[in-house]
């Protein structure tokens, strides 16, 4: 059969498809980036008084970047290091003190802690000290919790949740089973975790 003259197939040059994103989901804030909280702890009725706890310790800071953020952890294995390396060129780890930095440097400050018992007991420490002002030296901008584990407890999840409405951003980064095996900057990072840490730089850059 011949081919009809009056018709012809349009043909499109073949075109690299576009990488397709490497979806995570959140058991805990579903399609909720972060949870949204104080930015002022002046406007909290809490003061030093009310804390029963030692005074979370503090450390001078030395900016290794014109960066103006580092990351911290509430406790050891925390996963501070893990998260900084996530946020990118030029943040650190800067250990588990609060830190002071130079006279007039403006410093904002990511808090992580893992979610089992003692991750969250020492993010409820944190929190209450920075809630009574006794953090002023640098920004808090909000509050990291990486769970521990595949799956989450009751008693876990109702704790991070409370927790999570402490602080400027709440957010919770959920157990990546491929993290046990591989640095997370071996593989393409999750566009929710890359959504974060865009909203965090930002947020530190208008400090």
């Amino acid at each position: 059969m011949r081919a009809n003259p009056f018709t012809r197939t349009v043909t499109t040059p073949a075109t690299a498809e576009e990488p397709q994103e490497v979806a995570l989901h959140d058991p805990l804030m579903g399609h909720q980036l972060m949870e949204s909280g104080p930015s002022d702890p002046r406007s909290l009725p809490i003061t030093p008084e009310d804390i029963d706890s030692d005074s979370w310790p503090k450390v001078q800071f030395s900016p290794i970047s014109e960066t103006p953020i580092t990351v911290i952890g509430l406790h050891g294995g925390a996963g501070a290091s893990t998260f900084a390396d996530l946020m990118g060129e030029g943040v650190s780890d800067h250990g588990q003190g609060w830190p002071i930095p130079p006279e007039d440097t403006a410093l904002g400050v990511v808090a992580v802690c893992r979610s089992h018992w003692r991750g969250l007991d020492a993010a409820d420490r944190f929190t209450q000290q920075w809630a009574a002002g006794m953090l002023p030296e640098a920004t808090l901008l909000g509050l990291v919790i990486v769970d521990d584990g595949p799956t989450l407890s009751d008693g876990q999840r109702r704790a991070m949740r409370r927790l999570l409405k402490r602080t400027p951003r709440g957010i919770h980064v959920p157990w990546v089973e491929a993290w046990r095996h591989a640095s997370p900057g071996s593989g393409r990072i999750p566009g929710r975790i890359t959504r974060i840490t865009r909203a965090l730089h930002k947020a530190a850059a208008d400090l």
